[in-house]
């Protein structure tokens, strides 16, 4: 959108101040998406809120290119224009939340840091190329041609991203869905507790010789031996519930927010 921002407001008639409530309103539809796009991804999975999230934007994305075209006045134009960046800012808002959740529940701890840089890296890199080569298209086509091709890219990404996390969803069952309502704690340790793979063709994960403890003023947890995991069939196991309260104690963690929050991130 920045990049046609001019060919958009002199085509329209848009003064500058029009156009700049239509850019700042994709971000207030960003924002109110992080929260719910984080709870939604630990109860269907970060891989499945991905796939359908970029396939909104995708489709909103192409829709940019119609609405001037549209039969209605120059304020209604306006305003769907307006409905729609607010949409595509509530689809975009889902995808750091669920990433987070995908990568905790899918990618080995000790691979975390390489795989967050990959993604930080290919995130900057999409920016630089949108912008370049966005330009380029807008000069010599027109702005409606970024819109159309970014979004044919977004429409067939999560398409494959669809394709590849129903293939892995089969063969790696996710944990939570395996056993239900009991949380992993490896502060305390069982060894009594054991994961194989014995069951695989069943493709399921059998549980031996759990033992069970109820702790005061606490859920129900089953404790394991990180040493019994078998890494193969897990990617991590899921944490206790965070304890906000505490969290909102500590100084580092406003530090870090007002951090995200300066440098244009949260």
């Amino acid at each position: 959108m920045p990049i046609t921002s001019v060919a958009i407001a002199s085509e329209l008639n848009w003064n500058r101040k029009e156009m700049g409530f239509m850019m700042g309103i994709f971000f207030w539809g960003y924002a109110v998406t992080q929260y719910l796009g984080g709870y939604l991804s630990d109860v269907f999975g970060g891989e499945i809120v991905i796939a359908i999230s970029s396939l909104g934007w995708s489709i909103l994305t192409v829709c940019f290119i119609w609405l001037p075209s549209i039969n209605l006045g120059s304020n209604d134009i306006y305003g769907l224009f307006i409905i729609t960046r607010f949409l595509l800012g509530i689809f975009q808002g889902f995808y750091y939340p669920s990433l987070a959740s995908l990568m905790a529940n899918r990618v080995q701890v000790s691979n975390r840091n390489i795989t967050f840089a990959v993604i930080t890296a290919g995130t900057h890199l999409g920016t630089i190329l949108c912008g370049s080569l966005g330009s380029y298209l807008a000069e010599n086509d027109g702005w409606r041609t970024p819109f159309f091709w970014i979004g044919i890219l977004f429409f067939a990404w999560s398409f494959i991203v669809y394709l590849i996390v129903t293939r892995e969803s089969k063969r790696l069952p996710r944990l939570h869905l395996i056993l239900p309502r009991i949380l992993i704690n490896s502060y305390f340790i069982n060894k009594n507790v054991t994961i194989s793979r014995e069951m695989k063709s069943e493709n399921c994960i059998n549980i031996l010789d759990v033992k069970e403890k109820i702790m005061p003023s606490e859920s129900k947890f089953v404790y394991i031996n990180p040493k019994s995991v078998d890494n193969d069939s897990l990617s991590s196991v899921p944490l206790r519930p965070l304890n906000w309260s505490l969290l909102f104690r500590h100084k580092p963690f406003w530090s870090i927010y007002d951090n995200l929050q300066q440098s244009g991130n949260l």
